[in-house]
């Protein structure tokens, strides 16, 4: 269930966080972490891992390639709701505010669907703004954290269950590097981040919950 899951990612948080210090940190290489994880326990694997860390025969493609590899499966790892405020992060973050209207505006008895309207005003400035340069090719924007959870809110056809801390989740994304904090800790209000998913990635994890993020990016191929 969705609050088991929550309780199991509490649990497994520090071991993601410390496996992602170590590849973006680069204090072992990529090959030699996918020895220690993915192998057995075994005198053999050990070796291996050994051979692997002090070999430079890997080219950077295979490495990254590695690390995107480890960056999906965390992010299929996610609870339920915290997978949603990845997916609104990453809609904050490459969307233009003034369309989160047209996007996202409800109607209570369509589920939360987008309307014919929205759908026909976000066509319409697709047709308008084309030929600008996309927000996919400039990179990601700051949010505030107000209008990421207004947009999680929106997406979501089922209400959240009450003892689901959002903000918890929130900041369980930040440690796993998958969501930026752009503002310092100590400051408690007006939060804002941003999203350090690729479109690839955050395609994938909405496609995990059958949640079709296409239908909301302004301006993606």
């Amino acid at each position: 269930q969705k609050h088991e899951g929550l309780k199991l990612h509490r649990h497994i948080q520090a071991y993601f966080v410390e496996a992602m210090d170590k590849l973006y940190l680069r204090e072992i290489s990529s090959t030699e972490w996918s020895d220690r994880t993915i192998s057995t326990a075994s005198t053999s694997s050990s070796s291996h891992a050994t051979s692997a860390l002090n070999s430079s025969s890997s080219s950077s493609s295979n490495e990254r390639a590695l690390m995107n590899a480890v960056d999906v499966q965390n992010t299929f790892d996610l609870p339920y709701y915290t997978k949603f405020i990845l997916i609104a992060s990453f809609l904050a973050s490459y969307n233009p505010p003034r369309l989160d209207m047209r996007y996202f505006a409800k109607v209570s008895n369509q589920g939360g669907k987008m309307t014919k309207r929205a759908k026909i005003a976000a066509k319409h400035g697709h047709e308008q703004m084309g030929s600008k340069l996309r927000q996919q090719l400039l990179g990601p924007k700051i949010f505030p954290m107000e209008r990421m959870l207004a947009i999680f809110y929106s997406i979501l056809d089922d209400e959240v269950e009450e003892n689901v801390n959002v903000y918890t989740q929130v900041a369980s994304l930040v440690s796993l590097r998958l969501l930026q904090r752009v503002t310092p800790m100590d400051k408690l209000d007006s939060i804002k981040c941003k999203c350090n998913v690729s479109y690839d990635m955050i395609k994938a994890l909405a496609k995990s919950t059958k949640f079709d993020i296409d239908k909301y990016l302004y301006d993606f191929t």
